[in-house]
């Protein structure tokens, strides 16, 4: 009887050393060898580290084309060029492989115009945006007003004048890398738009003077003095100098818009 007790008492001895020694190895066969990643996209001069888990040995990185991609002895890649390459960690003898895709970023982007101005309602001008490098993946922009009450684009820089004012055009690389140009476009005698009401205005000989330019505007004195500088200052009118204002001699009966306020002479 003694000896069946000594018999089971070793067998299960054993039994119960060769499941301790056995966990660690299930254990050890549960955790999965592998990369933090498989596929990674990098901008050129960017970098990304690269991890394997579940293993604590030694691994031996190498990369399939160091012109396009190079990776350091921690697993650490830097873009080089714009290409595709293959990162390989080898880890007692078998290997885990990460695709780099390196993509070339917008590194500058310019407009053919820094200025424009526009002298009526519905001019346009188009202005062209170039995306440096050409090699670059994406060199398509994206256009933006940020008044479109004075100015509008479109999709392909078409810049349309809607009322006087000045407004910034933005073109910006839509490769996300933030690159843009601007051109201040300025617009100048737009109109109202306005539907005019006019009414018959009479002035008196003590009543205000009133300025009536060869380009058909009327004025007060003072307004008629600022247009009449920037006459001289901007061509635009018309005439090319103040001396071409001829104020009338007061009284002096005229039309206004009850709308705009707008004035024409009483023909």
């Amino acid at each position: 009887m003694k000896d069946v007790i000594r018999k089971s008492i070793t067998v299960i001895t054993i039994i119960a050393m060769a499941l301790t020694l056995a966990m660690p190895m299930q254990a050890e066969a549960k955790v999965k060898v592998k990369l933090n990643k498989t596929e990674i996209a990098l901008n050129v001069k960017k970098s990304y580290n690269l991890k394997v888990a579940g293993t604590t040995k030694k691994v031996i990185w190498s990369t399939s084309k160091k012109s396009v991609a190079t990776v350091n002895s921690k697993g650490k890649i830097t873009a080089k060029k714009k290409g595709t390459a293959t990162i390989t960690a080898k880890v007692s003898g078998k290997k885990y492989t990460c695709k780099v895709t390196v993509r070339q970023p917008v590194t500058s982007v310019t407009l053919n115009k820094k200025t424009a101005t526009l002298t009526k309602k519905g001019a346009t001008v188009t202005l062209k945006a170039t995306a440096k490098p050409t090699n670059a993946n994406q060199r398509k922009v994206t256009w933006k007003s940020n008044n479109t009450k004075v100015a509008k684009v479109d999709s392909n820089g078409k810049v349309s004048a809607v009322s006087n004012g000045t407004a910034t055009i933005t073109a910006t690389a839509a490769d996300g890398s933030k690159k843009k140009a601007a051109c201040k476009v300025t617009v100048k005698n737009a109109g109202t738009g306005c539907k005019h009401d006019w009414w018959i205005v009479s002035t008196t000989v003590d009543g205000p003077l009133y300025c009536r330019c060869e380009c058909g505007q009327i004025f007060t004195p003072d307004d008629w003095q600022k247009h009449s500088m920037e006459a001289g200052l901007n061509r635009v009118y018309g005439h090319g100098s103040w001396s071409e204002c001829h104020p009338y001699a007061k009284p002096y009966n005229y039309e206004e818009c009850s709308k705009c306020g707008k004035r024409r002479p009483l023909e």
